[in-house]
């Protein structure tokens, strides 16, 4: 009913069934489009002039697009024969249906898997679903060749406690490249050339240990450097234990960070790294909106087995609390 409303108050503007597609250019031989038949869609003015019928949530996305006529022969067009990938070959479709094995339109899950992108669903901390945008960023060139060598001359002498952390790392560096470094907002130190962007804190706060060669120069007492004591004494200091706790996922910015700045001798010695803690079989992050903080575990479902959770993710694989187990082990 709501659809129906919304078209006849359109009725005297052009409508457009917008489809959703990777590859426009296939749209004038199109045989099939298929539409969601549990699906919400509505009618939205994207101009002052064209109504398209979408999801509310295509909707919401192209709302931060512009719209533009692409003139009748754009010059910026290149022959297919000039970017073809050899690893499809030159029926890519056919390429991967072969690869997955699908047999007819009626496997989803196979078909969805030659579909899936590797975009995700990205929430704020404060719950709000994130839309992915194309900006200018600066990028650190991580997998530049003599740098990636001593990034793997520091990894080879280090200790990691574990055949599987090894390879992780060894993985993760043969694939590593351009990494984003800088964001438009919040707090943190400008880029020096480029003053209006800020450095990213991922790419800047892998190099914790330089900072503490210059401290005593910095700070009397206190951040700011205003007091005379921070009212510890030495006897009250426990012995020193050179441990950094980090995630793992950016220890290997880490590893990278410091073979370019630091002398062979202040480069990182070990990593010793435990798994993530898992929340209902999926990963536990601020950016999904999947998480429980340590009060809120403890006050729900105790200490112990709040601590039970936190044991069973001591080695590399990652520990699964789910509320389920959790409620029947105190049950």
């Amino acid at each position: 009913m709501g659809l129906f409303f919304e078209l006849w108050r359109a009725k005297f503007r052009p409508k457009h069934l917008a489809a959703a597609t990777l590859r426009p250019e296939t749209m004038y031989g199109q045989t099939n489009a298929w539409v969601l038949p549990n699906g919400r869609y509505g009618a939205f003015e994207v101009n002052e002039t064209d109504v398209f019928i979408l999801t509310q949530r295509a909707a919401r996305n192209l709302a931060y697009q512009g719209f533009f006529r692409i003139p009748e022969k754009p010059s910026c067009f290149i022959e297919l024969t000039d970017c073809t990938d050899h690893q499809f070959g030159d029926k890519a479709a056919e390429k991967v249906c072969g690869d997955l094995k699908i047999k007819s339109q009626n496997e989803k899950e196979k078909l969805a898997e030659a579909k899936r992108e590797s975009e995700k669903h990205v929430v704020s901390r404060s719950g709000d679903e994130c839309v992915v945008a194309q900006t200018e960023q600066w990028y650190i060139f991580y997998g530049e060749a003599e740098w990636k060598t001593l990034a793997e001359e520091c990894l080879s002498s280090m200790n990691l406690y574990s055949d599987v952390t090894q390879h992780g790392f060894e993985h993760t560096l043969s694939w590593l490249n351009q990494w984003a470094c800088s964001r438009s907002f919040g707090l943190g130190t400008r880029i020096p050339w480029d003053e209006k962007y800020l450095v990213e804190s991922l790419s800047d706060s892998t190099l914790y240990m330089a900072y503490y060669t210059i401290a005593h120069f910095l700070h009397d007492g206190d951040m700011y450097g205003d007091s005379t004591t921070s009212g510890v004494i030495p006897e009250q200091m426990t012995d020193e234990c050179l441990v950094r706790i980090s995630s793992r996922i950016i220890l290997t910015f880490c590893i990278y960070n410091h073979t370019t700045i630091m002398l062979k001798k202040h480069w990182p010695r070990g990593y010793r790294c435990n798994g993530h803690l898992m929340l209902n079989s999926k990963k536990m992050s601020k950016s999904t909106g999947n998480f429980l903080t340590l009060r809120l575990a403890i006050e729900e479902y105790s200490a112990d087995a709040t601590r039970m959770a936190a044991d069973a993710g001591d080695g590399v694989d990652d520990a699964n609390f789910v509320f389920d187990t959790a409620n029947a082990a105190i049950g």
